[in-house]
């Protein structure tokens, strides 16, 4: 920059001739010269070689999601789906074993009706490794679902009602047990569940000795019994507190200015429930939702606000809203995840939440829709979405398919990307189990990216809306596509069926859009449906 001295010279020896301007020392020039250079570069310093003034580029990164494992230890591949692929006890009928063994495919990979066994579980951890990009997966997610269905149902032999239930505990930690160690053997430098030191953070209605069942305690009052014995069994990566010293810990929920939602030893112990930071654009928010289930068996007065949960939740986004990160990446945001969603079902197209929950949890959402990066639940078994009631919510709901074939899906797990605090895309990669007979291998192959899949510019509501919800109905080529992801089939019996039938496709459409039962009835005499694929017939 030029000096006033400088500009003056510019002007000629008249300027000089009247002592305004001075040739200053040779020490001075040199002095500044020191300090220019000095500042460029420390410029270049800050931002990189040749980028001064330019932003820091976020973060592109990957992370696997995987749900609904439902191992079964007890899985014997010579007995089919009417028996669960269990042997029978010893208190079934004589007839019952050969019963058992008619309808069997003797697939030691898995049977559709049937929960996982170790080997489709390992397969799929294996796939997962494998399929993961240079460098891995920057985290792991099991969202929830650890453990086989009516697990009770294999405890034989107790001598009451309590030990019973004492061994079904057991038997539930243990096979919790079984599938974190796994992961962690195919993922041994990856951070499980985002790094969090209670695990498993995310739980799911199979995931308790009784299923839809948890003793709802108060979190300000100390631990919860369950929480505590999961976190006490080996579980966890830190080591839980001694019981004496984890009765003293109570959830917090002051709105004192230092308050931080980060406690997850607290949260998990407590309520079930937690947040932890896993880069600098984004922060894991896991929910406990089993208690939120309209199959939920409430013992005694029913919860507005159970675990305080909601209170939390709240708190935590508007922390987040207020937190800042590096330049370049901007405010970080929310991955919400939890077991199971806040929307009707797949199958029955009922409600999974209890309808005041849903509504308190819609208008939290939508209140922080700018610092929430995705919504991802599980618990279906089936592949797809939902969009949020509220225009002000720009993030769909994302729904991921199953490991167990138990509802006739193949199995899948879900590999997402993100870019800074952005979700950007997922892939899907899907094994196709033998129904027919045994099988050597499982092979795991991607099944569609949702961006390519569906020609998305983004994960965004609107994308999903005009470009696979409103197309449904008047483009049957994206509806056999959409079907064939559901439940991870191309072809079948299954697609076939659902293909020519449209109070399905009705249901479908109306699911996508309507979160509360009413408006999902409201909805399906007003489709249109079996007018407008007349029309396209």
């Amino acid at each position: 920059t030029m000096s006033a001295c400088g500009a003056a010279r510019g002007e000629g020896l008249e300027a000089a001739s009247h002592g305004r301007c001075r040739r200053p020392p040779a020490s001075s020039i040199l002095l500044g010269v020191l300090v220019v250079a000095l500042a460029c570069m420390l410029a270049e310093f800050a931002v990189g070689p040749g980028r001064i003034g330019a932003e820091i580029e976020p973060k592109v990164g990957y992370f696997l999601q995987i749900a609904d494992v439902h191992l079964d230890p007890w899985y014997d591949a010579s007995f089919g789906k009417s028996c669960y692929c269990n042997a029978p006890g010893s208190d079934a009928a004589a007839d019952a074993e050969e019963a058992c063994k008619r309808d069997a495919t003797g697939n030691a990979f898995g049977q559709a009706g049937c929960d996982s066994p170790p080997a489709l579980m390992r397969a799929a951890f294996r796939a997962a490794a494998e399929a993961a990009p240079p460098g891995g997966y920057d985290w792991v997610m099991l969202t929830g679902d650890y453990v086989r269905h009516s697990v009770s149902q294999r405890v034989h032999g107790a001598s009451s009602p309590a030990e019973t239930v004492a061994t079904t505990k057991e038997a539930v930690r243990d096979i919790v047990r079984q599938v974190v160690r796994t992961a962690q053997e195919f993922f041994p430098e990856t951070a499980l569940h985002h790094g969090l030191g209670y695990e498993p953070l995310v739980l799911g209605n199979n995931d308790f000795a009784r299923d839809y069942g948890e003793l709802v305690t108060d979190p300000t009052k100390g631990v919860n019994p369950w929480f505590y014995s999961l976190a006490a069994t080996g579980l966890s990566v830190v080591d839980a507190p001694p019981l004496d010293v984890a009765k003293n810990l109570k959830l917090s929920l002051s709105s004192s200015s230092n308050w931080s939602p980060l406690d997850e030893q607290t949260t998990f112990l407590t309520g079930g429930y937690g947040m932890r930071k896993l880069s600098d654009g984004l922060y894991l928010v896991s929910l406990n939702t089993v208690v939120y289930s309209t199959h939920f068996s409430w013992e005694g007065e029913r919860h507005k606000d159970p675990f305080g949960q909601f209170h939390w939740l709240e708190k935590a986004l508007q922390w987040l809203r207020h937190a800042q990160v590096a330049d370049g990446i901007g405010k970080p945001k929310a991955l919400i995840t939890g077991h199971i969603p806040p929307t009707l079902d797949n199958y029955h197209f009922a409600p999974l939440w209890s309808e005041e929950f849903v509504d308190r949890y819609m208008d939290l959402v939508a209140m922080y829709d700018d610092v929430v990066a995705a919504q991802m639940f599980a618990h279906t078994h089936c592949d797809t979405f939902r969009l949020v009631p509220s225009r002000n919510s720009t993030h769909p709901i994302f729904i991921s398919s199953a490991l167990s074939p138990v509802y006739e899906n193949n199995p899948s797990f879900r590999v997402w990307r993100y870019r800074g605090s952005e979700v950007v895309d997922f892939t899907v990669y899907a094994a196709d189990l033998d129904k027919q007979g045994p099988q050597k291998e499982l092979v795991f192959r991607p099944l569609y990216s949702a961006r390519a899949g569906y020609g998305l510019a983004s994960l965004s509501a609107e994308e999903w809306r005009s470009k696979v919800l409103d197309q449904l109905t008047v483009d049957p080529e994206i509806y056999r596509r959409y079907l064939g992801r559901v439940w991870q089939m191309t072809e079948g019996e299954k697609v076939e069926s659902a293909l020519h039938d449209e109070a399905f496709l009705a249901k479908t459409v109306c699911s996508m859009q309507h979160v509360h039962e009413a408006g999902y009835s409201a909805c399906i005499p007003s489709s249109g449906v079996i007018e407008t694929r007349t029309a396209h017939v």
